[in-house]
């Protein structure tokens, strides 16, 4: 008897069911990897925000430690007798000001002091600190912005002194009471919504 020869390929409905089986599992693996790849990028944003955070958070602290009662002078020469101010309602004024002491001056190399004047402004969705080469400003003094935090819908800040929280204060009175206890700084985000951060003031007078 002769044995007939059995066919060697897939039948139509084999090979449809496998090219199913097939994209489904390429369809899972897509998923997978998609959704592998959207964690990945929510933990390096989330990573990045908390970095940026707490650096800013370190510079802001150093700054509001580092305050000293001391006036500065304007660009255009006019003498301010606030030494720290905060909340104004002006155009283009800063969120906040101040005079800090600490920057280096090795050997004494450079005519100037080794004091600095800040600024926070809230512009374009991010918190800036400016500071500028002298207290005592000139049109020519030089400034320079760094971008603290980003992401921002709002910023302010508020002030505790001896009667207790407000959101303006202007010290200018070169007393042991011409600084404020503490700074807070709120801030909101779409992302993370309002955070407030508090931080202690030095209240050192410098004549």
């Amino acid at each position: 008897m002769t044995r007939q020869p059995s066919d060697a390929g897939f039948t139509l409905i084999e090979t449809l069911v496998a090219l199913a089986v097939f994209a489904i599992l390429a369809a899972g693996t897509t998923t997978l990897i998609g959704q592998s790849l959207r964690t990945r990028d929510a933990v390096g944003d989330a990573t990045n925000a908390q970095a940026e955070l707490t650096l800013a958070r370190a510079i802001l602290k150093d700054d509001l430690l580092s305050a000293v009662a001391r006036p500065a002078r304007d660009k255009f020469g006019g003498a301010t007798p606030v030494s720290l101010s905060a909340g104004s309602v002006e155009a283009d004024a800063p969120l906040l000001s101040l005079v800090r002491r600490g920057r280096a001056n090795p050997g004494m190399a450079e005519d100037r002091t080794s004091l600095l004047y800040v600024e926070y402004r809230f512009e374009n969705g991010a918190l800036v600190r400016r500071t500028r080469a002298r207290v005592d400003a000139t049109p020519e003094t030089p400034v320079s912005d760094r971008v603290l935090l980003t992401g921002l819908e709002a910023a302010r800040f508020e002030i505790l002194g001896a009667g207790g929280w407000v959101g303006n204060w202007k010290a200018g009175d070169l007393t042991a009471g011409g600084l404020p206890i503490a700074v807070a700084l709120v801030t909101d985000a779409a992302k993370d919504g309002s955070l407030r951060q508090l931080f202690l003031v030095s209240g050192e007078v410098r004549r």
